[in-house]
């Protein structure tokens, strides 16, 4: 089994701000806009002596996030060495100011309290500005933590703060160095309401102050957020009411939030914490968005907490526009020279929609997009909408493909030394050539090239697919690939995991010959940081992962030992057939079990269809976009590994592949550019989506997997993955009726990615005789 399964490498090798806005535990979040971005440092939601750090995060339509990992720590804050809390942030004169809190101190003899730290971006790194606390002594009672940091509207800075029951407010000096007395002498005025137990927070509208803060217990359901209103900065403060607390239909605990308010408009946003209904674990808190409105009184309205947050919204000039949007930075023309559409407002007009929801192909359709989410489905065309006329044309939704490395089989003088090559020219834009908009790479062997690829792509520089970058394999002690690092262990596995999430790594795969321990270990490690792990496995069996909590299983059922005769514990075992002895009622049980344990399975036909002798050769496509030297490796390859015996393997999975999708299962579809060298990007991943008709499945049902099932198994369904209003203009403008063809889908014209719209063919001709070149 061990053989087959290698050969998949070695041979060749809307949009809503969905809820949580980014995944991990977290808690405590801060936000700002800092020119076109928006930001939230949030504090990492651990026992308190695993607090030594922060992350950041920044978005610029608050749906896509990116992670700067480790802006501070306790490294650069020599008095801080746990508990680092709740951040504030403030920028003044050019310079990032970083309020925190750190040791939880319980009395005026120990060291910590609130610190502040200085960088010369908004993403840092930070470093300590004082080399001591701001404040570090109890004063009215308040606990030195949770502050907020206030602009008043004459310049004035002031820090709101406090734990235990009791709220400080001091006005800082202007160089935040320490504080101003009042008039009255006084350096910590408490300005504590009824209710009040932590996380104060402050803003100004309409001549009005409005306080809030946090009440009950952090640990518990019932922690929310109230408020009141003032006159001046300094209160009095008479409690109102709660504006933010927990709906036992979507989550509990929610508290210790933020405000974001659009410049030059009345829009404003609640950022904060709250608890997922099935978790248990204080520390188990994900930061989520919300509206947050006012009534025609000024009072602020109750927010409802949601599954899907706010729409996306650009930040910088344009974020507070309701009309069309501001004149937005061009892109370099390394990037312009792609994009077919790029106006605010556009019509697409007489399609053909893949309404992959309703499962139909719905005739003359209007689409408007506006501002990168889809706004309207029929009624009447803006004035102001560029039309596009898809008449004869189809309109999908963009790909959700869930196997899409971004690397591909080198060249090697020793066929047993394997050597896989990155590909961050060719392989991004082949993605979304092919109209993926979305991508989980699924295994990574330069990952820090895959994760500045991401960054890069989000910041518009590059072309290519929104990125879940999947973390290094976790692999275990005898990797055939020596680009794979060994893990030892349990511990080393959960080493690993904790290291590659701190990088910014959002999913997490296992490998061959890792064993059940340490499969466990990192499955738990994984699901301790809120992300997501799946598995290309050979020595653990399916049913075993499965009952050890795995979310995703790889290449249908052919990567599944359950069916080798004699199979050992923790042994790789290997078989020309792995599915040869898959009798119907051992199968059922397996797939009954995967269902009811939630475990998604992709398929990754394509890779498997080049190793069989039931395939016809590659498109002349194929073959022309490699380098010469990668169509020699091919040609030479091709025979040598293709073999009869995946004849019946591959048609064997494709049986079961649809009895666990008829019994329930979520079954995505990925591309897998690797195996004997056919399954290059963006074509390998059309064949992939084609393959499953062989299955049984109509093209609007094969189109599904690859759309809106994909979007499921990444958590994304209410931001992408179909045609629905609000969700995010992920769309896929095809030459063709895909009703009652499925290659039909090859035919693509443009691919739009936010509402930008991409010339396809330009991408790919672009790459031609490059591909296995960069």
């Amino acid at each position: 089994m061990r053989k087959l399964l290698a050969l998949l490498l070695v041979v060749s090798m809307h949009a809503d701000a969905q809820n949580p806005i980014f995944q991990g535990w977290y808690a405590d979040p801060e936000t700002a806009v800092y020119g076109g971005t928006y930001w939230v440092y949030p504090t990492y939601s651990a026992r308190y002596r695993d607090q030594t750090f922060f992350d950041a995060f920044s978005s610029t339509d608050l749906v896509h996030w990116t992670k700067h990992h480790d802006i501070l720590d306790t490294a650069g804050v020599k008095w801080a060495k746990r508990a680092m809390w709740a951040p504030a942030i403030a920028e003044k004169d050019g310079k990032y100011y970083f309020f925190f809190g750190a040791n939880d101190i319980q009395n005026d003899s120990a060291v910590g309290g609130i610190g502040v730290a200085v960088a010369d971006k908004p993403g840092g790194p930070y470093r300590d500005y004082l080399g001591k606390p701001l404040i570090g002594a109890f004063h009215n009672g308040a606990q030195p933590i949770d502050q907020a940091v206030f602009q008043d509207k004459d310049g004035a800075w002031y820090m709101i703060y406090g734990g235990w029951r009791h709220c400080n407010i001091a006005r800082l000096k202007d160089d935040f160095t320490g504080f101003i007395p009042f008039p009255d002498g006084s350096t910590f005025k408490e300005i504590t309401p009824e209710g009040y137990v932590e996380g104060p927070y402050m803003i100004y509208r309409n001549g009005k102050y409005y306080f809030m803060w946090s009440e009950g217990g952090w640990t518990g359901p019932d922690y929310s957020v109230a408020y009141a209103m003032a006159d001046k900065p300094t209160g009095p403060f008479k409690r109102i009411g709660k504006i933010l607390q927990q709906d036992m239909a979507v989550a509990t605990g929610a508290g210790h939030h933020s405000v974001l308010h659009i410049p030059g408009t009345d829009d404003y946003y609640i950022v904060y914490h709250r608890r997922p209904l099935d978790e248990t674990d204080a520390n188990h808190r994900e930061v989520c968005i919300d509206t947050m409105a006012f009534g025609a009184d000024g009072r602020i309205l109750p927010v409802k907490i949601t599954r899907s947050g706010v729409h996306a919204r650009p930040a910088g000039p344009s974020a507070g526009l309701t009309g069309p949007a501001a004149e937005k930075p061009k892109p370099p023309a390394s990037v312009q020279q792609f994009i077919a559409y790029d106006q605010p407002v556009l019509a697409f007009t007489h399609c053909n929609l893949a309404d992959v929801e309703g499962l139909q192909v719905r005739r003359d359709q209007t689409v408007v997009v506006r501002n990168g989410v889809i706004a309207a489905i029929g009624g009447d065309i803006p004035a102001d909408a560029t039309v596009i006329d898809c008449t004869g044309k189809s309109l999908l939704p963009g790909y959700v493909l869930m196997h899409e490395h971004m690397y591909y089989p080198d060249i090697s003088p020793n066929p047993a030394y394997i050597h896989y090559k990155q590909l961050p020219f060719t392989f991004p834009k082949l993605y979304l050539a092919c109209g993926a908009t979305t991508i989980r790479t699924a295994g990574s062997v330069e990952p820090y090239s895959d994760l500045n690829l991401k960054r890069d792509i989000d910041a518009g520089k590059i072309v290519g697919p929104n990125m879940d970058v999947t973390a290094p394999y976790i692999e275990g002690v005898g990797a055939f690939a020596p680009q794979m690092h060994e893990c030892k262990g349990p511990q080393d596995a959960k080493a690993f995991v904790n290291f590659w999430a701190d990088q910014g790594c959002t999913s997490f795969k296992a490998y061959n010959v890792l064993d059940r321990p340490t499969l466990k270990a990192a499955i738990d490690a994984a699901h301790a940081r809120g992300l997501k792990i799946t598995g290309h496995l050979c020595s653990v069996t399916y049913h075993e992962a499965a009952e050890m909590g795995i979310d995703q299983l790889e290449h249908g059922f052919l990567a599944a030992t359950d069916f080798i005769p004699g199979k050992k514990e923790d042994a790789c075992m290997n078989a020309a057939n792995p599915l040869a002895t898959a009798d119907s009622t051992g199968a059922t049980a397996l797939i009954r079990y995967m269902v009811s344990r939630k475990v998604i399975l992709t398929s990754t036909l394509a890779v498997f269809e080049g190793m069989s002798t039931a395939d016809s050769l590659p498109h002349p496509d194929v073959l022309s976009a490699m380098s010469p030297d990668t169509r020699d490796l091919f040609e030479k390859s091709l025979t040598r590994h293709r073999s009869p015996a995946y004849n019946g393997a591959m048609a064997r999975d494709m049986q079961l592949e649809r009895q666990f999708a008829d019994a329930g299962g979520l079954l995505t579809v990925g591309t897998d550019p690797t195996g004997n060298g056919a399954v290059l990007a963006g074509y390998g991943s059309l064949r992939a989506i084609e393959l499953l008709t062989g299955e049984g499945w109509t093209p609007i049902e094969a189109i599904r997997i690859a759309t809106l099932n994909g979007a499921q198994a990444l958590g994304l369904q209410s931001r992408i993955g179909s045609i629905a209003v609000g969700k995010t203009a992920d769309l896929i403008v095809i030459d063709g009726d895909i009703t009652h063809d499925i290659h039909a889908i090859r035919n693509v014209r443009w691919v739009f990615k936010a509402g930008v719209g991409y010339d396809s063919k330009k991408l790919f001709d672009l790459v031609q005789g490059h591909v296995g070149q960069y």
